[in-house]
């Protein structure tokens, strides 16, 4: 994991839209995803096993640092 991510740092704010608002958030061991009320998950954390939904397909995608858009299919 690079150093600079063992840091703090505020998430600046998800969306300009009126009322889409943080509906739930959960946590693993590295990871996160946020559920917006507009039905928006985002993730961000470990991803080493894909557990981001991002396919991971270099060292970067093992980790992500910034909100990261899950899409479903």
């Amino acid at each position: 994991m690079p150093e600079s991510l063992l840091n703090p740092t505020p998430i600046s704010k998800y969306n300009q839209t009126p009322n889409v608002l943080v509906s739930k958030i959960v946590c693993g061991n590295s990871h996160c995803l946020i559920l917006f009320n507009n039905g928006d998950l985002y993730g961000f954390g470990g991803n080493e096993e894909g557990q981001l939904g991002v396919a991971i397909t270099n060292e970067e995608s093992k980790y992500i640092g910034t909100l990261q858009k899950i899409t479903f299919t």
